[in-house]
């Protein structure tokens, strides 16, 4: 049995949100989800800026911005 690993260019990314609640969380957590450059992510509610971290390997921040916003919310990288 092997295991693969994604290597070299994961990199973990922090944006501010205009999330309000974790209904806002959950419209936006197909998008998260379906992008196969993250390999994970986490939004802090309780933060001020409503943080949402992101493990990815060579994510295109750009990308995700726009179809963050097509669900209706904005992401600002920090």
């Amino acid at each position: 049995m092997s295991i693969f690993i994604k290597g070299g260019n994961m990199r973990k990314i922090k944006f501010k949100t205009n999330f309000k609640c974790s209904g806002c969380v959950d419209k936006a957590k197909p998008v998260l989800d379906e992008n196969p450059q993250i390999s994970n992510w986490d939004v802090d509610l309780k933060s001020a800026d409503k943080l949402l971290t992101i493990e990815a390997e060579n994510l295109d921040k750009q990308r995700l911005i726009r179809a963050v916003g097509k669900v209706g919310y904005r992401l600002e990288e920090i």
